[in-house]
């Protein structure tokens, strides 16, 4: 049972999980690492490394084999043995670049024709190319991203090899849902702040075979696994003895843009990809939104939606934007064992967030947390588990920018004005009262007083209980549920001959997801 030392040139999306693939070093050829899962699909504990990375372009990784297991439409196929892969480098030698150079298909056809699919009868199933994978320097590239008739966007890459026109659709884990948040149109590299002088290059796969409308007849389609630029050096004639590996596009897991200049500079530097976000409730009202919100935000995408509504619906078309091969699932413990996530964020309901949190956190995973309803014992707790396992936990009452500023106002004023009121205002489907937001306020309120706030007569009496709302520090709160809201609220201090109110009103889910967004990015 050998252990085989390739360049990693794909880690690409496929169903559920990924397709890696790459070139031996030891010059053999190509080599697509399988698993015994249905189509030899990959998950996150087979693709990480013994450094706890993933696997990433041009890695040189060192793959424990069991045996060879090719198929009619993908020879390269091996099984892979449970162990965990192993990175020997991530800086490409002038040996390596070799290497690649001598890989490429130079064209004009490509894996056995020019058409960007392979067809054969499906009695024989041998009667296609030799290889399923290919290393191309494509001319001309750009990018189309079109929407179906179903009113899906569809994104593919566009490129000449030897004269010859390829249109391909694109797998790869980086530029996909980059494209996808792109508007309709046609878009170059240089649109993603990629100098015209760098060379791409792409690694072409042929997908799992698809029973067309001919009876008997399979096909294969041609595949963008990885886009990504050629290495520093690649056009020159003599090399130097060593050259960093650079990855397009270069941004690191918070999202920020580096010019290709400075991720050659940093010969060590690990290439890193998004942030890969799971969502708990994500078919309730909030969670269709926050879907939304990290499926448009840059820096992101979405990993794992859980629900136990609409189980098995595709998260993206859920909420209209598109297909993204991310079904809802009901278990988060379970998908969270298979699937590699950054951050949860958890719009769930009060009875199961805790729940949810202390599987994260024992996953690794950090949360953010928009429910209310925790008891300060549950927080605590939650507190000294993600501490334990190093990661951020953010839990807030309310993400809307204005809400917080809201807050700090009101500490602000009860400096001066001690005497203050609460009216908080949402739809009546919230469970609980008061909101996190109006106990939040009061508690910052509290702590902002110099002043104790006036007392009321010894003799006020309440002719029907609750009439002066609950009380926290002596500030009054009233909780107004009512179907038309969605969250408000309204702080009214009172002094001498005067009053003064500082109101925040949440009109749609929406103002929220700036604030979820945020919260993701700060996730440490």
């Amino acid at each position: 049972m050998p252990i085989i030392e390739i360049i990693c040139l794909a880690n690409s999306r496929k169903h559920s999980g990924r397709c890696v693939a790459g070139v031996r070093t030891d010059g053999k050829g190509w080599i697509r690492p399988v698993s015994i899962m249905p189509e030899g699909v990959l998950q996150d504990r087979h693709y990480t490394l013994d450094d706890t990375s993933e696997a990433q372009i041009y890695d040189i990784i060192r793959i424990p084999l069991d045996k060879p297991n090719p198929q009619p439409h993908h020879p390269e196929d091996w099984l892979i043995r449970p162990e965990t892969w192993e990175l020997s480098s991530r800086r490409l030698t002038a040996e390596h670049i070799a290497l690649l150079k001598a890989s490429l298909t130079l064209g004009p056809t490509l894996l056995g024709g020019v058409e960007d699919r392979i067809t054969y009868p499906a009695s024989a199933g041998n009667d296609i190319p030799s290889h399923s994978l290919a290393l191309v320097q494509p001319e001309n590239l750009h990018f189309i991203v079109k929407s179906r008739k179903s009113g899906d966007k569809q994104v593919r890459v566009i490129f000449d090899l030897m004269g010859t026109q390829y249109n391909l659709a694109i797998t790869d884990m980086e530029w996909e849902p980059r494209l996808r948040l792109k508007e309709l149109g046609t878009y170059t590299l240089e649109d993603f702040g990629i100098p015209s002088s760098e060379s791409p290059l792409l690694t072409i796969s042929l997908s799992e075979p698809l029973l067309s409308e001919v009876a008997g007849e399979n096909r294969c389609y041609k595949l963008v696994a990885a886009l990504f630029l050629a290495p520093t050096g690649w056009n020159q004639s003599e090399y130097p003895i060593e050259t960093p590996a650079i990855v397009a596009p270069a941004t690191t897991k918070r999202g920020a843009k580096h010019k290709v200049e400075e991720a050659v500079a940093e010969a060590t530097e690990t290439p890193s990809s998004l942030i890969r976000v799971a969502v708990a409730g994500a078919a309730g009202r909030m969670g269709r939104e926050v879907v939304r919100a990290i499926m448009e935000a840059e820096g992101m995408t979405l990993a794992l939606a859980v629900d136990h509504q609409n189980v098995g619906v595709d998260a993206g078309e859920l909420v209209g934007l598109g297909r993204t091969g991310v079904p809802i699932v009901e278990d988060l413990a379970s998908a969270l064992a298979v699937i590699a996530v950054d951050v949860l964020v958890d719009f769930t309901l009060p009875d199961s967030v805790f729940n949810n949190l202390k599987i994260a956190i024992e996953n690794g995973v950090s949360p953010v947390v928009g429910t209310t309803g925790l008891s300060q014992e549950q927080l605590e707790e939650i507190d000294r588990r993600a501490k334990a396992k190093g990661i951020g936990a953010f839990v807030a009452p309310n993400f809307a920018i204005g809400a917080v500023l809201m807050m700090e106002f009101a500490a602000q004023a009860a400096k001066y004005m001690p005497d203050v009121e609460i009216i908080e205002l949402h739809h009546e489907k919230k469970l609980d009262s008061p909101s996190g937001t109006a106990l939040l306020t009061a508690q910052k309120i509290a702590e902002g007083r110099v002043n104790p706030p006036t007392s009321l007569p010894s003799n006020t009496v309440e002719k029907i209980e609750g009439a002066r709302g609950a009380t926290f520090s002596d500030i009054p709160i009233h909780s107004v549920r009512l179907s038309g809201f969605v969250a408000s609220q309204e702080v009214i201090f009172g002094g001498l001959g005067q009053t003064l109110t500082l109101r925040h009103d949440s009109l749609d889910r929406r103002s929220f997801m700036p604030g979820v967004v945020l919260s993701v990015g700060l996730r440490n």
